[in-house]
């Protein structure tokens, strides 16, 4: 009998000290953690090395994502695209969480870096084609 209550009311009073802690105000969790959020920018631009050694960079520009393509490493980075973000220091050493997508923008560029090397070969295809056909 005694377990019995015991099973009945542990859970109950753990149940009732559980629903004692209020949800803390907006406010007050604001000016607790607002010196700790930090603005990220983060510039980046995207590379394609071919099986022959040669390297294309580019960066994505516009709504549509459209490739701008460089020819050297240095015009990409001088044109790297922008993004911004934001993170909170988590350690004291000045460590910064963030979300994936702030730090590392990369998983569209990876679609665009596919669609930019199938073109790059389809005019490869009908470069060869035009100059087998002129010989």
């Amino acid at each position: 009998m005694r377990n019995r209550i015991i099973t009945v009311l542990l859970p109950l009073i753990l149940l009732f000290c559980g629903c004692q802690k209020q949800a803390e105000d907006p406010q007050n969790v604001y000016e607790k953690y607002r010196n700790s959020v930090v603005l990220i920018k983060t510039q980046y631009y995207y590379s394609i090395i071919f099986n022959n050694g040669f390297k294309l960079y580019f960066t994505l520009t516009g709504d549509d994502q459209s490739p701008k393509i460089y020819l050297t490493e240095k015009e990409a980075i001088d044109n790297a695209n922008l993004a911004f973000g934001t993170g909170f220091f988590i350690g004291r050493e000045g460590e910064i969480a963030t979300n994936r997508h702030v730090a590392n923008p990369i998983n569209k560029g990876k679609e665009v870096a596919i669609n930019v090397v199938n073109k790059i070969e389809t005019y490869k295809e009908d470069l060869n084609t035009k100059l087998f056909n002129i010989k």
